[in-house]
């Protein structure tokens, strides 16, 4: 990693995001940056599965009213049973795309959308 701007991230685990009588919403991981919110839900498999990509996004509009404005929220799947996996997987039938990962490849998540990882590094 470059620099040490990882030294300010924050680690949130289960997350309430909605509390409703017979409802409650918890987001596995968040992954809190300077001005991004990793919303990481995992998911003890080693294939996708469609539903389990609806659910990993169905947080990004609660965590967008938490956290506001000054942070891109980001959701994206991890597949703790898989190795050396990752991807992006369609949400639904939209256009829109959330990573997917295997544990021992999650850091390719962060290095996709904050650059973290040199070209000597890879």
């Amino acid at each position: 990693m470059l620099g040490t701007a990882y030294l300010d991230w924050e680690i949130v685990f289960e997350f309430r995001l909605k509390r409703a009588r017979y409802v409650r919403i918890y987001a596995d991981v968040l992954v809190i940056t300077e001005n991004k919110v990793f919303s990481l839900e995992f998911k003890m498999k080693d294939k996708i599965d469609t539903e389990e990509i609806s659910q990993a996004a169905k947080y990004v509009p609660y965590l967008e009213i938490v956290f506001g404005t000054n942070y891109e929220v980001i959701p994206a799947l991890v597949l703790t049973a898989a190795k050396d996996y990752f991807d992006f997987a369609a949400i639904g039938r939209s256009d829109s795309v959330l990573p997917v990962c295997s544990g021992d490849m999650l850091f390719n998540v962060f290095d996709e959308y904050l650059g973290f990882l040199s070209d000597g590094n890879q």
